[in-house]
């Protein structure tokens, strides 16, 4: 995870400059005069790692301390060879794991060498960065009417069970039905004025960050209807030839004295003329005038109108 990062030290030789220890060619180093010597490496984002690796310059018996920092101010030891005395061509640490996003070096000294100077081919550090690992979409509510907006949110864990930031995350909102579902781009839902026969949808989300796509569960949403949408859904039903005849006019003075009291605030009255709807379409001398399936959706949105009235039915 350190290779070509940010790397920084204390010293540095000319043509061996520091970043010769993060550019993973062995034929490449960093060297500097003097003992102790620091490298300090920026991961550039907190990953979760647990081994460093050296490469000693000549296959020297350095001695050397690792530690690690979230911020890079506070520093926690994870390695500590100050007292080696083996040498080798790679020099390999575990520890525990941890979180660091910073990862200092110190070399303090050395064992059977005198000349002076620190100098390592390589330093390498292993681990896993932390992605997004799991996406959760929630409504505000989970019915809507025709020509409503409904706010979505979406919260985001991460690999180390932390909430994820998803300020900076690409997100694309999709449905089932997209042919009465769209999105606004603050992460509302938009349904259509008219939705047809469709009564619920399912919406999910798709979150890109850091190249990482996870895909949020499906939520159901359920279309309640309104004798507006109903009247224009049996419009529709007429101009399709799937209502016809003298069941027409009845089912359309029905809703029309519906919408009326509604609108008057005649609570009662406007039941009563929903329920005068549902005696109309369910006449069995009129049923070769409604084909069965405009019966059902018919029926089925009336009766969820009545039962909404009634506060039988959120």
């Amino acid at each position: 995870m350190a290779y070509k990062k940010t790397v920084t030290a204390t010293k540095e030789e000319g043509g061996n400059e520091v970043p010769g220890i993060v550019d993973g060619n062995p034929n490449t180093r960093w060297a500097a005069e003097g003992m102790p010597q620091t490298v300090i490496v920026d991961l550039e984002d907190v990953y979760s790692i647990n081994e460093v690796g050296l490469t000693p310059y000549q296959n020297r018996a350095y001695q050397y301390k690792v530690e690690t920092s979230l911020d890079g101010k506070d520093y926690t030891f994870v390695v500590d060879r100050t007292g080696n005395t083996d040498g080798a061509s790679f020099l390999k640490d575990e520890f525990p794991t941890v979180n660091a996003r910073y990862v200092k070096l110190t070399a303090t000294g050395a064992h059977g060498y005198t000349g002076g100077w620190v100098s390592f081919h390589e330093f390498r550090i292993y681990g896993t960065k932390f992605e997004l690992d799991k996406v959760t979409l929630k409504a505000a509510s989970q019915t809507v009417l025709p020509e409503e907006h409904v706010s979505l949110s979406l919260t985001g864990v991460m690999t180390d069970k932390k909430e994820a930031d998803l300020s900076n995350a690409t997100v694309k909102f999709e449905s089932s039905q997209p042919e009465v579902v769209s999105f606004s781009k603050d992460g509302k839902i938009i349904i259509a004025d008219y939705v047809k026969d469709v009564r619920s949808f399912d919406v999910w989300a798709t979150v890109v960050l850091d190249e990482k796509e996870v895909k949020s569960e499906a939520i159901s949403i359920t279309i309640h209807p309104t004798i507006e949408h109903t009247q224009q859904l049996l419009s529709n039903y007429e101009n399709s030839k799937m209502v016809k005849g003298p069941l027409v006019p009845q089912l359309r003075n029905s809703l029309q004295q519906a919408l009326h009291h509604k609108e008057k605030g005649h609570l009662d009255q406007e039941i009563h003329h929903l329920s005068n709807f549902i005696k109309h379409i369910s006449n069995e001398s009129l049923k070769e005038y409604v084909t069965p399936e405009a019966k059902d959706v018919l029926l089925q949105d009336v009766q969820k109108l009545i039962l909404i009235l009634k506060g039988e039915e959120n």
